[in-house]
Formats: C-alpha cells, structure tokens, sequence
C-alpha cells in the first residue's frame, strides 16, 4: 500500500542566553536548567518527525545559524546538545534569532514553511 507522506520544513529558533542558566524546570526528581529541558523536548520533538527537514537557529546577544535545514537529523540533534549558555552572548536578541530563522525559510521555493 502506498503512504501520502508530506514533508514539512521546520525551523528551531532557540534561546542560549544567560537566562536560559537559571535551574526551574523539573525532570523526574532533579531540577534542570532552562537550557536543558529544551535540548530534551526539542530533541523528541525532532525524533518525532522523521520525514520533515530540520535546521537550528540559536541566539543570545546576536542570532546565528547553527543548522541549516536537513533530513539528517542525528547531526541536528547532535548540535542541539552540544549548545551551551553564552555561546552567543549573554543578552536576549529573541529578534535576531528568530529573523534567522525566517531568513532560511524565506529562501525556500516550497509551500511547507
């Protein structure tokens, strides 16, 4: 039988600032910080969606692409745990980091943004 599979393309804009440092997320029993219950999340999220094209956008003080958009993604889930808070400053450019994001998008000829 044939499958109607769509793809979809998928941006994750995510937050590296000082902020995202701070412990008060929960996972099981011990407290984590920010940071690494979005790698936790984000990560399920990715794996959940084996036929989309994934990239990963990240900002602080300025935003940056880590990731640009891809079937591979071991490689993204990979630089999503390899974040770490200040990489890229320790303001909050939420702009900046979603404006990257869009920008990939924007450069796409596909209906799926």
């Amino acid at each position: 039988f044939e499958q109607d599979v769509s793809r979809r393309n998928i941006m994750l804009s995510v937050d590296v600032s000082r902020s995202m440092s701070t412990a008060d997320f929960e996972v099981g029993f011990s407290s984590v910080s920010r940071l690494s219950a979005v790698q936790t999340v984000a990560s399920d999220f990715i794996k959940s969606r084996p036929n989309d094209r994934i990239g990963l956008a990240v900002f602080g003080s300025s935003g940056f692409l880590q990731s640009p958009l891809t079937l591979d993604h071991d490689i993204v889930r990979e630089l999503l745990q390899s974040l770490e808070v200040g990489i890229a400053g320790d303001g909050t450019a939420i702009g900046d980091g979603i404006g990257v994001a869009l920008k990939r998008m924007e450069m796409l000829d596909a209906k799926s943004k």
